[in-house]
C-alpha cells in the first residue's frame, strides 16, 4: 500500500474533523496538546503527546499508539497503556 488517508470525526463539540494522508514517507502524526502535534487538542485530560497515529505501508495498516499519561479511547474503548491497538 502506498498511501492510507486518516479521517478522524470530532465527538466533541467544538472540535473539528481531521483529515491526513500517510505515507512511507510521512507514515506518523501526533495528536495533543503540545504546539509541535499535527493535531492539537486542548483539554484537562489531554496529554501534550497522547497518541500517534502510524501508518504500516508494508502491512497495509493504521495504528493508535497511546503515548499519554491519562489514557486513549478509540471507539469508546481505552487502548492499553504504551501499546498500539487497530
Amino acid at each position: 500500500y502506498k498511501s492510507a488517508r486518516v479521517r478522524l470525526a470530532s465527538m466533541a463539540p467544538g472540535l473539528k474533523d481531521f483529515n491526513r494522508t500517510l505515507t512511507a514517507d510521512k507514515a506518523t502524526f501526533s495528536i495533543g496538546t503540545d504546539a509541535t502535534c499535527a493535531l492539537k487538542v486542548k483539554g484537562p485530560l489531554v496529554s501534550r503527546s497522547h497518541a500517534v497515529v502510524e501508518f504500516q505501508p508494508e502491512k497495509g495498516s493504521v495504528y493508535i499508539v497511546d503515548t499519554s499519561t491519562n489514557g486513549t479511547f478509540l471507539n469508546g474503548k481505552r487502548l492499553p497503556p504504551k501499546a498500539s491497538a487497530k
